[in-house]
């Protein structure tokens, strides 16, 4: 295998080619975990908004950081189409009411609190 250079490429050198690559799907940065491990402060510090650091291990995606805003979108987002999947599900299973039946339902509900 070849580099851009035409110089041959080792396994060693494309590990270190790769860690370098970004790609685009959410513009994530590949990042061996070594280099976690030396500079994990400052890497931190410079996280950005959905921009997340895909962590390699031994060459292979070992990990996902992400900014603590980022992971919260990400999971009130997985809860939503969790919620949508689950009413989804209850009304192919025939599992509905009318909505003056919910509503009925509601209301006793908001009596009890």
């Amino acid at each position: 295998m070849r580099h851009w250079g035409g110089r041959p490429r080792t396994r060693t050198r494309r590990v270190r080619e790769s860690v370098i690559l970004l790609w685009h799907m959410r513009t994530a940065a590949l990042m061996p975990v070594t280099e976690i491990k030396r500079r994990a402060t400052e890497i931190i510090a410079e996280l950005e908004p959905d921009r997340p650091v895909l962590i390699t291990q031994r060459g292979r995606s070992a990990a996902i950081l992400l900014d603590v805003g980022s992971y919260d979108r990400m999971t009130a987002r997985l809860a939503l189409l969790e919620g949508i999947a689950h009413g989804e599900r209850a009304i192919l299973e025939g599992r509905v009411t009318s909505h003056a039946a919910a509503r009925q339902r509601l209301s006793k509900w908001r009596q009890r609190r």
